[in-house]
């Protein structure tokens, strides 16, 4: 389970680790994959398993020291039972967390809160404006598990502690299975507090967002546009750039969706995803570029905070800034790209691809470059 989730931490794989079939559905029918069908899942399944573990094997531990008279076996064995019972717990809550529409979600659920506003009898040793006020403070369920973990944790290092050092102590060279034992509580005291930190953040994706998305060049593969994506605009680039947008449809090998066959087509890598779709509409193109590039269009989109001209290249082209508010779990987000509208003989193009030399230099904003092309032509009877 620790080995999928290494796997799927770094930032190019973090945001299709979590989503079923790597995002190309939300839903999907079968208990297996539903439950196991992406790599979250799977990895916190198999630790949740993996701590369970724990209390079946202190069950038949207590078994035997209680058969046996052994004092060892069984008080061992009330210790990994309650390992097992506890941390079985909290993998469960960390599991529930773990499903696309969990991560996906912007409020965690609730239990505690959920308890002090509905328990009387609670209410009636509290009093009604205590359990109010602490229902209103009460941490959700993503934190209350991050502090029983934490706590566990670093009472259980704290706990062997003296063992492992006395084993260590002088100026022997310590032996492996001490330095193993020490080196593991401590790396799960770390990793307690880091999930604690993370729950109170808000920033469980922070470390594939924050920092990554904003440096000015992506990192693995490169973008289907080619080098001029995410680079540096000027007028003289416009020309080559619209070019290499239009060449960037035709580089992908696109998928018709399920249910939109011919008239949507999708494509994903490690590093990128498109969706591409035709319609037809009752507006003609000149008429449709006006509707695509200005800012009030742009300032009209409810998910957008603001909207800003930064440069202005020709009467065609533009370089923006556009600011996203907080959609949970992802952060605020700011855009720069360029804006380009190009008149050709059998359609009218309006490309637009992100552009660098322009910082985000707010904190906790996530950095997204954008790529859409439009290419609008006449239908027959010049009317769309």
């Amino acid at each position: 389970g620790c080995m999928i989730f290494l796997w799927f931490c770094y930032p190019h794989r973090v945001l299709k680790g979590f989503m079923y079939r790597s995002g190309k559905v939300e839903t999907v029918p079968g208990f297996w994959e539903k439950h196991f069908g992406t790599a979250t899942l799977l990895g916190v399944q198999m630790q949740f398993l993996g701590v369970a573990a724990y209390g079946v094997c202190g069950a038949l531990q207590v078994c035997i020291g209680y058969e046996s008279n052994a004092v060892i076996p069984f008080s061992t064995g009330i210790a990994n039972v309650l390992i097992g019972v506890f941390g079985g717990r909290i993998m469960w809550i960390f599991c529930q967390g773990c499903y696309p529409e969990a991560m996906m979600g912007a409020i965690p659920g609730r239990k505690l809160e959920e308890w002090l506003t509905t328990s009387r009898r609670l209410k009636r040793w509290l009093g009604e404006k205590k359990a109010a006020e602490w229902a209103r403070t009460s941490p959700n369920n993503q934190q209350a598990g991050a502090i029983v973990m934490f706590v566990a944790l670093v009472l259980t290092f704290v706990a062997a502690l003296p063992a492992q050092v006395s084993e260590i102590r002088g100026w022997d060279w310590p032996t492996t299975k001490a330095l193993t034992h020490l080196v593991s509580n401590l790396g799960n005291a770390l990793c307690g507090y880091y999930f604690y930190h993370f729950s109170y953040t808000n920033d469980m994706l922070a470390p594939a967002i924050h920092g990554y998305w904003q440096q000015e060049g992506l990192q693995g593969r490169g973008h289907p546009m080619g080098p001029t994506f995410n680079k540096a605009a000027g007028k003289e680039q416009l020309a080559a750039g619209v070019a290499a947008a239009l060449g960037a449809r035709d580089a992908v090998a696109w998928e018709e969706v399920a249910g939109q066959e011919g008239t949507m087509w999708q494509w994903t890598d490690d590093c990128y995803a498109a969706v591409m779709t035709e319609v037809e509409v009752a507006v003609p193109p000149f008429a449709l570029r006006f509707l695509l590039q200005p800012v009030e269009v742009k300032q009209a989109d409810p998910t957008v905070e603001s909207v800003e001209v930064l440069e202005t290249l020709s009467e065609d082209a533009q370089i923006m800034r556009i600011k996203r508010k907080e959609q949970p779990p992802l952060p605020a987000s700011v855009e720069v790209f360029v804006t380009v509208a190009e008149e050709r003989a059998d359609k009218l193009v309006v490309a637009e691809w992100a552009v660098s030399g322009y910082p985000v230099e707010e904190a906790k904003v996530m950095k997204v470059q954008p790529f859409q092309l439009f290419e609008m032509t006449p239908t027959a009877d010049g009317t769309g």
